[in-house]
């Protein structure tokens, strides 16, 4: 059942348990995204590895290798997928270990494609850029931030008697006539400060030692906030007039290219963060489900074996073991009933039963069926509910199950001898639950990311059972049904969350 869970979820990964031979299971995500199913994994994984380019083997072999070490690893390679589309591949591959020992693996994917082939499209505008630096016989540089040419073209260069390489790296104050060199400089702290282009007139001194005018237009460039230097273009001064218009179109394009370059690369880093986050989450769900399903499982399987074991076992002992095994296994079909129920959730797969129900009487009897467990730790309910009709149009299965679920949180975070206190009230158009508890209460750093999928609150020193989706469930329901829910918590002194549902009908 684990397994099949795991299979759904979207995320491409694999999971290789280290058996003989080794068996592979994969994630949803990867027979959607690249085609590929659980039985060519297991049965032709040649195949697989055979759709990786053959110059990136070397990669894979290294990459196996650092595994063999039990070390968490990365490659990177191109590929094709099931469906004959090429893709460039991060792989993260991070092993399991249990009682020391290496048995699984994870292998998660990451599509760089886009942004490989983006990266090449960026340096293709600059091989372009330098195209147009070959052809142009005007002076067309850059700087770096402290004004060493980093790029010239050589028709500019020529015009000054120079060869590229020999002005490469020098400072553009080093060919500039000495009477000039502080209006220059001031110039230059001009640019830096600017979003604008700067004009200024230069007398370079050539290779000969002559005095040539030229007028310099240059713009400082940016990436984010910082500024990485500058890019300019110098004409002759006779000439300025007649290309002073072909200038201005130019700078304009290399300001439009250093702002396309900055949104790309915002662009680049927001979508690598976000698969950071996913990845993140996916392990943290990973850990959480896998404990949830192995603590009944552990307890199922030890008692079960020492019935099995001990044939004289005293009956009234049989009887108490067997209820343990029925109660883990209950415990077990409401996890998996809670992750069915999640998944449908997410996938708006669900068609809400509405009809008209007294929601108080419905809390009445939530309540009803959780005084037994709240009694073994001593905790008292409250209860703030008047003598009246509350009458709601909704899917009342669902509505139950999400106060339920908040109920059930109150008493599992309130120590022994502590209360529950529920109240509601009647508005006009809608009704509202309030549900709080003295309870160990949620850090106010971590108050807005319990209602997200897989988070739970981390409350130092206490253990935090359950696969962290049980409040994500309570707000997509109560979301489905138009209402809303909120909470206010303080750490040490406890929780309230409040519900409010309309009630969708003319009463």
């Amino acid at each position: 059942m684990q397994n099949k869970i795991l299979k759904q979820i979207p995320i491409p990964f694999v999971i290789t348990e280290l058996t003989k031979p080794k068996k592979h299971i994969i994630s949803e995500g990867i027979s959607k995204v690249f085609g590929f199913s659980e039985e060519e994994f297991n049965n032709f994984p040649q195949r697989i590895i055979r759709t990786v380019f053959r110059e990136y083997y070397e990669n894979l072999k290294i990459f196996r290798e650092n595994l063999k070490k039990q070390k968490e690893t990365t490659v990177e390679y191109w590929m094709k997928d099931a469906f004959n589309n090429e893709r460039y591949l991060r792989q993260v591959a991070t092993p399991i270990f249990e009682n020391g020992k290496m048995t699984k693996i994870i292998s998660v994917f990451y599509d760089l494609t886009r942004q490989h082939n983006l990266q090449a499209m960026l340096e293709n505008a600059n091989n372009k850029f330098k195209t147009l630096l070959s052809i142009s016989n005007e002076l067309i540089f850059s700087l770096n931030r402290s004004g060493y040419f980093m790029l010239l073209n050589d028709g500019g260069v020529s015009s000054l008697g120079y060869k590229t390489n020999e002005l490469i790296g020098k400072h553009f104050l080093e060919i500039v006539a000495e009477n000039q060199k502080p209006s220059i400089a001031i110039a230059f702290q001009k640019i830096l400060k600017s979003q604008e282009a700067v004009t200024f007139d230069v007398n370079f001194i050539d290779a000969i030692s002559r005095e040539v005018p030229f007028q310099i237009t240059a713009v400082s460039l940016k990436v984010g906030n910082d500024i990485t230097g500058m890019i300019g273009y110098g004409k002759n001064f006779d000439k300025i007039v007649r290309e002073e218009r072909k200038l201005k179109e130019l700078n304009e394009k290399l300001v439009e290219v250093n702002r396309l370059l900055s949104i790309e690369k915002d662009r680049a880093n927001a979508q690598i963060s976000e698969l950071e986050k996913i990845n993140e989450m996916k392990n943290e769900f990973i850990s959480n489900i896998s404990h949830e399903f192995r603590t009944p499982l552990s307890s199922i399987i030890g008692f079960a074996e020492t019935i099995y074991a001990d044939e004289e076992l005293p009956y009234e002992m049989v009887r108490e073991f067997n209820e343990i095994i029925h109660s883990e296994g209950i415990r077990l079909i409401k996890l998996v009933d809670e992750i069915l129920d999640f998944s449908k959730l997410e996938e708006k797969k669900v068609q809400l039963d509405y009809s008209k129900f007294n929601l108080l009487e419905s809390i009445e009897n939530i309540v009803q069926h959780f005084k037994t467990i709240a009694s073994k730790k001593k905790i008292t309910f409250k209860m703030d509910l008047p003598e009246a009709v509350f009458m709601i149009n909704a899917d009342r299965i669902r509505i139950e199950k999400a106060i339920s679920n908040v109920i059930s949180n109150s008493i599992k975070f309130t120590l022994d001898g502590g209360y529950v206190q529920i109240s509601i009230k009647n508005f006009l158009k809608e009704i509202e639950i309030s549900i709080r508890d003295n309870g160990i209460g949620i850090p106010e750093n971590e108050i807005d990311q319990i209602f997200q999928r897989f988070r739970k609150a981390n409350v130092p020193g206490y253990h935090r059972p359950g696969a962290g989706f049980g409040l994500a469930f309570v707000k997509q329901i109560i979301s489905l049904h138009g209402g809303t829910i909120s909470v206010k918590s303080k750490l040490k002194v406890g929780t309230e969350i409040k519900i409010r549902l309309p009630k969708n009908f003319e009463e």
